[in-house]
């Protein structure tokens, strides 16, 4: 089982107000915060990841194409841009450059001016790639069904052949590979697991600091590892887990579900931020920020759409 790699863009939206408006370690503080959509310049609304350059443009990978965020307005890019695909999976940047993982047409390079692909990916034709991570060094890694590959002085390795769903960036230039083994990987290339998981066991999320690392198992489970020391609980929340996110130090963490947002404090103690509430119809119509914010803060200013 795969993670669930497509979000809506007002479910981002909703979790970026949420993460400003509740501080891991003080009382809440309003900050403004804005949703955006197809009618703001998005190319599609269906996000697969983000990545921030170093001039600060924000580069928003869809399953229609990719986009670059000045902070006022979106550039979009697709296959009449240059971009081989308009399936995006992932994208990372190093410098103002930025890496694209495409659903089935390979890895693009964004040069500052132009796309190209890079050659040799030595994967069947057609073959979808999960996630690209870019290293400081200038080394590439991707994922897909066929396993983990590195691009480092114009040569392609295959240094792992277990399928990889996912690729997240973790602390410094250690990547973590999320299949059904999840899998550290250093700088130098060298892959350990970071959890041996049972055959029944599905994995569906992962978050981490210089501390803690967390894994989420299907449906209620979650697995917190230091070194080599490894915690399991089970948490008191409602629905599956979709995703996490772990505070920059410590062991506090956001825990989103398909039915709600959760929130363990450092004392263990989960609480209860953000319920769906059972509406009939569109199951996304009350996923957005504003339903959110109200929920947090019913007497809030709501933001203007731009």
């Amino acid at each position: 089982m795969g993670l669930k790699r497509h979000f809506s863009v007002a479910a981002v939206a909703g979790l970026w107000a949420v993460e400003m408006l509740i501080p891991s370690s003080a009382e809440c503080q309003w900050r403004p915060t804005r949703q955006f959509t197809v009618r703001d310049g998005l190319v599609q609304s269906q996000i697969s990841e983000i990545a921030q350059d170093a001039d600060g443009y924000l580069w928003v990978a869809t399953q229609g194409g990719l986009c670059r965020f000045d902070g006022q307005t979106f550039r979009r890019f697709t296959r009449e841009d240059g971009l081989p695909d308009n399936v995006v999976n992932g994208v990372d940047t190093l410098g103002s450059e930025a890496w694209i993982a495409t659903d089935l047409a390979g890895i693009a390079h964004w040069d500052g001016t132009s796309f190209t692909n890079i050659p040799d990916l030595p994967l069947p034709e057609g073959e979808m790639l999960t996630g690209v991570r870019a290293l400081s060094d200038g080394t590439i890694l991707v994922t897909s069904n066929e396993g983990v590959l590195a691009y480092r002085n114009h040569h392609w390795t295959l240094i792992d052949d277990r399928p990889s769903w996912v690729l997240l960036k973790g602390t410094g230039d250690r990547s973590i590979s999320i299949g059904h083994t999840p899998l550290s990987i250093d700088k130098d290339l060298k892959i350990s697991p970071l959890i041996e998981l049972k055959e029944e066991q599905n994995l569906l999320a992962a978050a981490e600091n210089p501390d803690h690392t967390w894994i989420a198992l299907q449906p209620h489970t979650l697995s917190l590892i230091q070194g080599s020391d490894v915690r399991w609980m089970t948490p008191d929340i409602d629905g599956e887990i979709t995703t996490l996110l772990a505070d920059e130090s410590g062991s506090g963490l956001w825990i989103g579900t398909d039915q709600g947002l959760w929130r363990r404090h450092e004392d263990g103690v989960v609480e209860k931020m953000f319920i769906e509430p059972e509406l009939p119809g569109d199951p996304f119509a009350v996923s957005d920020a504003d339903t959110m914010i109200k929920y947090i803060n019913a007497n809030a200013r709501m933001p203007q759409s731009i």
